[in-house]
């Protein structure tokens, strides 16, 4: 049995009497109130924060790395080939 979405209508399913209800907008639910204090929603947001700031602080720490990296080994390649060279022409 197939009937239109009715606001308060009943529907028979496997023996059960559904009463449904239209939903309420998402923009009228009070989404705080759901369950989480205050005190729990800001620790939380404190802790999101902070491992934030962590995860940015390890991914510029690491371009830092690999970018000091690349000038210690091409400093290293430029006196390597500089004493090759010095040495061709003794």
């Amino acid at each position: 049995m197939v009937e239109p979405f009715r606001k308060n209508s009943r529907w028979n399913f496997k023996q059960n009497i559904l009463i449904t209800e239209q939903a309420d907008e998402p923009s009228d639910v009070f989404w705080e109130h759901q369950g989480i204090s205050l005190a729990n929603r800001s620790l939380r947001r404190t802790l999101v924060h902070l491992g934030t700031v962590f995860l940015l602080l390890i991914f510029f720490w690491i371009r830092l790395v690999v970018k000091l990296e690349k000038v210690f080994v091409l400093d290293s390649l430029l006196l390597l080939i500089k004493s090759i060279n010095s040495d061709l022409l003794l």
